[in-house]
């Protein structure tokens, strides 16, 4: 992880030096083809030269030099806006450019913790450095064969499981195409193994990564054992790599219930549903688990999360691992 933040630190300041280059070209434009800026420049960076000046040797006089050189500095502004408008130029061509504003391309804020461009750019450098693309070039809705599942009813069923595939298919592209709509519910895929709520998870986190969200896929045992690194080895990489579980615009985990159950993993499974719900960002579950074997794991408190904010999609029918 170290590594990569460094690649991606490296492409942050790719990113800054590449802006400032399109900056200096802008101006020396601009001054060749309207002369009257570049004086205006002259005269506020002489003014603004007085101004120092007159503060450094009589320092009483600092809260009226602030004052008078933010009023010449808006008038001189304003004329170069002006300046700019009626020779066709847009009025902030001249502005510092920024692919972030937030964070005007340096990866972090002010309190020192990274803008989530940074992660977003460091998840992305991450994906494709993981076998987690490899599974997606596999596993993806172009990869999916309806006719794989039955056709017939089984028994204690009222529709069949092909028919069940294709509800679940079609709720899967409504979550992918609404993703950011505040109504659009958060989705549990729950049944025995085998049944597709892995392969499923996977063409949606594609679907997503390929229109360019922010998508973090983890097992339960994996996102447990990046919650622990943040909690106990408290560096930057594990920081970052905790961050993105809350940042994302969609986490899924993948075979809750597989992982070590105990007052930890309910403690934090806990906040990870809770603080994504608050941030309003999307969460897909995928377990083994029914709800009655959720509550029983994992207690009423986040089972209440979960059937509040959750859609619960059941997925049934033959094991397709040995079909």
């Amino acid at each position: 992880m170290n590594d990569l933040i460094q690649q991606v630190n490296r492409q942050f300041e790719k990113k800054r030096l590449r802006n400032d280059a399109i900056a200096k070209n802008r101006k020396e434009e601009i001054y060749k083809s309207i002369p009257k800026i570049k004086a205006i420049d002259v005269e506020m960076a002489q003014i603004m030269q007085e101004i120092i000046k007159t503060v450094t040797e009589s320092p009483q006089n600092a809260k009226h030099g602030a004052q008078q050189a933010a009023k010449i500095g808006k008038s001189l502004n304003a004329q170069k806006r002006r300046l700019l408008s009626e020779n066709g130029f847009a009025e902030d061509y001249l502005e510092r450019i920024f692919d972030c504003p937030i964070c005007q391309d340096e990866g972090y804020l002010e309190d020192g913790t990274r803008c989530s461009c940074f992660r977003k750019a460091l998840n992305d450098l991450a994906y494709r450095h993981s076998d987690l693309r490899a599974k997606l070039k596999k596993e993806n809705f172009d990869t999916f064969k309806l006719e794989l599942f039955s056709d017939q009813v089984l028994p204690d069923e009222e529709i069949s499981q092909r028919e069940n595939m294709t509800n679940i298919v079609e709720t899967s592209m409504a979550f992918i195409e609404n993703i950011k709509m505040p109504h659009v519910e958060n989705l549990l895929f729950y049944g025995s193994p085998g049944q597709g709520k892995t392969f499923m998870c996977s063409c949606i986190a594609k679907a997503l990564i390929d229109a360019d969200y922010h998508v973090v896929y983890q097992t339960a045992y994996k996102m447990f054992d990046t919650i622990k690194d943040y909690k106990f080895a408290n560096d930057l990489a594990a920081r970052t790599r905790y961050q993105l579980l809350i940042d994302c615009d969609l986490l899924i985990v993948d075979d809750l219930g597989t992982e070590l159950i105990n007052t930890f993993t309910h403690t934090e499974l806990f906040h990870i549903i809770n603080a994504r719900l608050l941030e309003q960002k999307k969460t897909l579950i995928s377990t083994n688990l029914n709800p009655q074997e959720l509550r029983e794991h994992y207690g009423e408190r986040i089972i209440s999360r979960l059937i509040g904010h959750y859609r619960i999609i059941r997925f049934f029918g033959d094991d397709l691992r040995f079909s």
